[in-house]
């Protein structure tokens, strides 16, 4: 019996340790491109998900990454949001943007 209950326990922790990291942890991978209303190109690189980026989108949008995204009109995501999108470009408009994995 002794010898039983540390072979479990390693059974066990070596489970734990072999575990699959969490997705939230993931980044989209690839670039965000879009103009501000002042007529600068911004660059967004590698951006992680569900987090709120403050923007000022004032189209058009090229979408390279592996991710949708929300654009919202409101600072920090707040407020109603303009555009779900997937992967590729548009002329759009917001003041932050969201990537997000949609199944």
């Amino acid at each position: 019996m002794r010898r039983r209950i540390p072979a479990i326990l390693d059974t066990f922790a070596g489970g734990v340790l072999l575990a699959p990291m969490p997705v939230s942890a993931i980044a989209a991978m690839g670039t965000f491109e879009y103009n501000t209303r002042d007529g600068v190109l911004k660059i967004l690189i590698n951006r992680n998900d569900d987090t709120c980026y403050n923007t000022d989108i004032n189209s058009p949008v090229s979408n390279k990454t592996n991710r949708d995204f929300i654009i919202f009109k409101g600072l920090k995501c707040m407020g109603s949001s303009t555009a779900l999108l997937t992967k590729g470009s548009g002329n759009l408009e917001g003041a932050s943007v969201q990537f997000v994995r949609c199944p």
